[in-house]
């Protein structure tokens, strides 16, 4: 079985198009399982806003454009403080 869970940077990007997956770590199968994780990152002052081709009149902008090192902080703000 394959697991992909996109970024929530993607989600942004995609004007939720692409939704990220929730992380799931449990192993109810008793058999063992094998995970290789992917990170990657992109330059500090990049602004992450919609591309222009998921936005429209019936589906508007749903995100505030944020430079992507703003996003990470923000991010690790929620989940550690």
């Amino acid at each position: 079985t394959l697991v992909i869970n996109i970024s929530d940077q993607l989600v942004q990007w995609t004007n939720d198009v692409f939704r990220s997956t929730v992380h799931r770590a449990i192993n109810r199968s008793g058999v063992r399982r094998y995970s290789i994780p992917l990170f990657f990152g992109m330059d500090y002052h990049i602004q992450i806003k919609p591309m222009p081709s998921c936005v429209s009149p019936e589906r508007p902008p749903r995100y505030e454009p944020v430079a992507a090192g703003d996003y990470i902080h923000q991010r690790l703000q929620e989940v550690y403080y």
